[in-house]
Order: C-alpha cells, then structure tokens, then sequence
C-alpha cells in the first residue's frame, strides 16, 4: 500500500490494519490478521486511512493504549492502520512537513529533516549526524561541531556562506554582548554594541580597553580622553604608548604617512638609528620663489622668552609665546589667540544648543583650546638672518 505524509523506515515494532464498516469511528481489539491493537506511551505511532497520515488529535485520539478513535467516521471497506515504531528511535528520517511538535525525549541514529516548523520541549538527543533545513544547520555529533551552510565544520561552531555573517541583537535601548572566556571566567573578555548610546567597546582582562563612540572617535584605554569625532585617542594609565616597528628591517621606512586631498604632506621615517620629521617641500609643489626678502628686520620683531608650563612649576624653558610669534612667522602656529571649543554641524547637539554655541565642561566653564608652535618654521627665518648678517660683515671687513 502507498503511504501518503509519512516515508516509512526501518524500526517498525507492529502494524495493524482494520477494515472499517460504515461511520466505524472506534478501532480496537483483533485486527484482519487477528492480532490485537496494544501500544503504550513509550512508543510512537501513526495512523493511516486508506494509506493517507492522519494528524493526532486533529484526526483521532489514542488514550487507552488499546484503541484509537477517529474524529470523523470512516466508511465501509476503508483500511485504518496503526502502525507503531520502537519508542522514539528512528533509524531513517523523521519529516514534519507540516509542523510538529516533540514533547519528550528523542534519541535519533539517522538525520532529521525539518521542513516545517518543530517545537523541542524537552530534550533532543542526537547520536549521529543532523540536518536541518537541507544541510542549513549541521550536527556533527562524534567531532561535537556544528555547521551552518556547511556539513563539514572545521571549528565547534563554523559559518560558511558567500557572504557569511552572523546577528547578534538586543531589544532597541540595550546592549548587544559577545563574550569570551574560560568555564570559570565567561566574561573575561567580551565584545558590546550599546544602542542607546551607539558605541562599540572591546574589553579584555574584565575592563574596558578600546571605544568607538557614536562620531566615529576611538580611544584606547580611556573614553573621555577622546571629544571630537573621527579622533583616535590613546590613555593607559601613566604610560600610554604608540609603537610603530618595521620589524627587523634597518633601511629608510615611513611609519606615518600625512595624507589630505591634495595628496602626501607629511611623514615620519626612520633610517638606521635616526627619525625624521618631513613635510612636503618639492619644488615641483612651489611658485612665486622669492629669495630677497628681508629677514632681520622680521627676526628683530621675535620675542624669545623664560617660562615654566603651569603644569610643571619647577622646570624653566626657552620659547615663545604663540599668539606673539603668529605675528611673525604665523605659519608656524596652530590655532587662534583664546579659542574655545564650539559645537559642530554634524554633532548631536544637546536640547537647546546651535551650531557654533561654546560647549561647556562639567563645573559649567568654557573648554580652551590651546595654540601651538613648530619652532622649526622659524629655521628659515634664523638662516636668512645669518646669511644677511655675513653679508654686512663681509661688507665691512671689504671697506
């Protein structure tokens, strides 16, 4: 007899087979081959009618373990069926094509393919191999793997796809965590993603070691070392460090390449045992050449002064002041005489702030930018001076 809803395998403990008389609803006792219907609940049975699977309860009952009742009554001549397996073992494959629910424990030797939708509500043992999906999801048993998109996981868990990838979401406001440990540290290391804040922290050892805010800015060690977007900031304790190596190589190598729109400005190199500091000075990059102008009388306008860094009250330096020295040699300053931090277009500006309003710290104050020097940019100036000071010199010793 063909059997429509059910591929029969291997595992069949008895098959009982009636022949219904006109609106028969109950199935009990001897069967055509005199054999009568038992069954108990640690075994699994279908029930056919005229070789077509019958869905439990919505079809029939079983509740005596000696007879089964259909829910509409079958007419004359029609075959009912039991057909009962050894527990829930099944030694081929199981399909639910229309959805099905396990409610106790299943012990499974071959595959289970699930094409529907299946409810586990106790416990799913498998002692072999199991696919789900057409292969979307691989048990491994014997390696204790699991593959999905691949029936030969390499890892405890493998993901193998064109574009594999794989979600991890939390309820809008939370915070989305992988972590990584040992079975008696689960969380020593872990990776977050906090959607109320749109920030993405990486922690090692149980701290916090690297953020990435929402504007893009990252800090290594300490957060609120970093204020503006798009900055990298580094902060571990008392000794943060950058280390830039080229390994074992001794020759001439770029560590920092400066880049803007119109292309390389600056770098840092190393070669040997020494470091340099360029900045693009080609001549192919230059016009208007000038090598008349007059130096001393600028150089004269310079005020080099004493001072000690209120931060560091007991060490005196040589310089300048920046705002004095920008009305010189203003290239060689950054920043603007008593600057303050302002907000941004592009900033998640607070409730009833403007672009261009000052921010403020935490006691309410304006928060100073501070200018700053490259003395090397004095070093023309210094050259040129010299160079007409020879000259007068040489004048006068020729005189």
């Amino acid at each position: 007899m063909p059997y429509i809803g059910r591929s029969l395998g291997d595992g069949v403990r008895a098959r009982y087979i009636y022949a219904a008389t006109s609106g028969q609803t109950t199935f009990s006792g001897n069967d055509a081959n005199g054999i009568a219907l038992a069954y108990s609940d640690t075994l699994y049975m279908d029930v056919y009618q005229n070789g077509v699977l019958l869905k439990p309860v919505t079809d029939y009952a079983s509740t005596t373990g000696t007879s089964v009742v259909l829910t509409t009554g079958a007419s004359t001549d029609d075959v009912v069926e039991m057909i009962v397996y050894d527990s829930f073992a099944v030694a081929d494959t199981v399909s639910a094509a229309n959805g099905g629910t396990f409610s106790g424990n299943m012990a499974m030797g071959g595959s289970l393919g699930v094409t529907g939708a299946a409810t586990l509500s106790s416990t799913l043992a498998v002692t072999d191999d199991a696919n789900f999906d057409s292969g979307t999801l691989f048990v491994d048993a014997s390696a204790n793997r699991v593959g999905i998109g691949t029936t030969s996981p390499s890892q405890l868990l493998s993901i193998v796809d064109t574009n594999a990838r794989m979600e991890v979401l939390s309820a809008v406001g939370g915070t989305s965590i992988i972590d990584i440990g040992t079975t008696s540290d689960a969380d020593a290391a872990s990776v977050r993603y906090a959607s109320g804040t749109g920030a993405m922290s990486f922690r090692a050892n149980g701290d916090e070691r690297l953020l990435i805010n929402s504007s893009g800015s990252a800090c290594v060690g300490i957060a609120s070392e970093v204020r503006n977007a798009n900055d990298l900031g580094v902060s571990v304790e008392s000794a943060g460090r950058i280390y830039l190596g080229r390994g074992a190589a001794s020759g001439a190598f770029a560590h920092l390449v400066f880049i803007n729109s119109n292309g390389t400005v600056g770098s840092v190199t190393t070669s040997g045992s020494t470091t340099a500091f360029n900045q693009s000075s080609d001549y192919r990059l230059k016009e208007n050449v000038d090598y008349t102008w007059d130096a001393t009388t600028r150089l004269k306008q310079l005020k080099p002064a004493r001072f000690n860094f209120i931060a560091d009250p007991d060490t005196t330096v040589d310089g300048f002041l920046a705002h004095e020295a920008a009305t010189v040699c203003p290239e060689s300053v950054t920043g603007t005489k008593d600057e303050v931090e302002v907000w941004n277009d592009g900033e998640e500006l607070p409730d009833g702030i403007s672009v261009g309003d000052n921010k403020l710290d935490e006691d309410g104050n304006t928060i100073p930018v501070m200018q700053g020097i490259d003395q090397s940019k004095l070093v023309p100036l210094l050259v040129k001076t010299i160079q007409e000071l020879e000259a007068r010199i040489t004048a006068l010793e020729a005189g």
